[in-house]
């Protein structure tokens, strides 16, 4: 049996995950007609310190690759691990979720980018 303080910060934690997760699929629209974005995530929970790990490869569509952006909770704290690749944050205004916005600069030739956060 769990404590009820221990139980609220399991739930939080979760509610957590599913908002960045709901971000990260909203972040990054279809570029066309049966042209989507792929994401392979890793994905490290670890609630007894609140921390949530994650490793995202992700593939762009031939329409998104010169003008990559996403979402992502502001609390989380992405880097490109994709050589000749980086994030810019962009400014961004949200009401109901505190997110961060960032686009990604690089060469437009790259297909799979991989980003890491926590």
């Amino acid at each position: 049996m769990t404590k009820p303080g221990v139980r609220a910060s399991l739930v939080k934690g979760f509610l957590f995950t599913l908002a960045v997760l709901w971000a990260l699929l909203l972040g990054m629209p279809r570029a066309g007609a049966g042209s989507w974005v792929h994401h392979d995530l890793t994905v490290r929970l670890l609630p007894e310190s609140h921390e949530l790990m994650v490793r995202d490869t992700v593939t762009l569509p031939e329409g998104l690759r010169d003008s990559a952006q996403f979402l992502l909770h502001q609390g989380l704290s992405p880097v490109s691990l994709t050589p000749g690749t980086a994030l810019v944050a962009l400014e961004h205004k949200s009401a109901m979720v505190p997110l961060a916005s960032y686009r990604v600069q690089g060469p437009g030739n790259v297909r799979v980018l991989s980003l890491q956060y926590k």
